[in-house]
């Protein structure tokens, strides 16, 4: 008798308890406005009732971005943050515009790196735009290369996006960057065509960081490149895993542009052994602390090159994958005088 008359009692008291949701409107209202914006916005999501009451008192900012335009052109003008952006689209990129904010955040995975909600419809302190794999294309390349709310932008990143030459061409004739300092344009078939318009491209006078990696480059594009004068900043190079033969090297190998270069990485591409000599016996790199030359003919001689080289004095890094098997190539590389400046080395036999 007692145990039911205390389940009883137990199941009134919780049949008796009101719901949050059962407040009044005005109840509601005044609870929720003392809420930080993360809060609200959460809130948000648990029901119409308090999506209505939310948007009462948002910002039109904010109420802009949680009922985003339907175009591409006019969603890189309102859903970015005040500083920085991260945009990874995993899930029908960019076509879910119609969808709340909130679930844009979930399906697409866009992160908003301050946490704070935009300032103004331009965004004028934006410094960073990552859209890595966000399945843009070249026509939404073209969409961002026309909007004129990214002038302050220093770091752009539109890897494996496929937004092939004319995405390229679309980047680099644009006026919307003039204050880019980094680039990364990897994974993205930009052939010999794009790096040939990035190459006479006027664009980006403060570039120091460039990733054209992967994108089926010979050696007419870096040729291209290594005769241009237009990138004297430019402290970091990578072009690996594409298409470079001996030529192609050996043009980058005697250019006198990129004299402050730091880092550069050349790896995976197929030049012979006369290539891999040609850029250890190169001297235009004083500068260079960071060689990267993996999955190239890297043997005893080679190794004995580098040993022999004066060019690079300042030489931290260095990345190689070894050809023998009976240590000798590793044994060269010990006995190097680079070896002890080595601060770090990634060997692959």
């Amino acid at each position: 008798v007692i145990i039911f008359s205390c389940a009883l009692s137990l199941s009134l008291c919780l049949c008796s308890r009101p719901r949050m949701s059962s407040l009044p409107d005005d109840t509601l209202v005044c609870a929720f406005q003392f809420l930080p914006l993360k809060a609200q916005l959460s809130l948000r999501r648990v029901c119409r009732q308090f999506r209505e009451i939310v948007d009462e008192f948002l910002t039109p900012e904010w109420k802009l971005v949680l009922r985003p335009p339907r175009t591409l052109q006019d969603y890189f003008a309102v859903a970015t943050s005040r500083r920085s952006i991260l945009l990874c689209c995993r899930c029908g990129g960019l076509s879910v515009m119609g969808k709340e904010v909130l679930e844009l955040l979930l399906r697409v995975g866009v992160w908003v790196e301050s946490g704070e909600g935009p300032g103004s419809p331009l965004f004028p302190n934006l410094r960073s735009l990552k859209l890595a794999y966000s399945h843009l294309g070249a026509g939404g390349v073209q969409a961002l290369a026309v909007s004129s709310y990214f002038s302050s932008l220093r770091c752009l990143d539109l890897s494996m996006n496929d937004i092939g030459a004319a995405g390229m061409r679309a980047i680099a004739e644009s006026s919307s960057f003039p204050n880019l300092m980094a680039l990364d344009v990897s994974f993205n078939d930009i052939r010999d065509e794009g790096m040939q318009a990035l190459a006479r491209s006027s664009a980006f006078p403060l570039l120091t960081s460039l990733n054209v990696r992967r994108n089926k480059i010979e050696d007419f594009g870096l040729k291209e490149f290594a005769a241009s004068a237009l990138f004297p900043r430019l402290t970091a190079l990578d072009v690996s895993d594409n298409f470079i033969d001996d030529e192609g090297i050996c043009t980058l190998a005697s250019s006198a542009l990129f004299p402050n270069l730091r880092t550069l990485d050349v790896s995976f591409n197929y030049f012979s052994a006369a290539g891999t000599h040609a850029l250890l016996a190169s001297s235009c790199f004083p500068n260079l602390e960071g060689l990267s030359a993996c999955g190239l003919d890297f043997g005893v001689a080679e190794v004995q090159a580098l040993a022999a080289s004066s060019a690079f004095p300042n030489l931290t890094f260095l990345a190689v994958g070894l050809l023998g098997t009976d240590a000798k190539e590793l044994q060269a590389l010990v006995m190097s005088p680079h070896f002890p400046m080595l601060a770090t080395v990634r060997v692959a036999v």
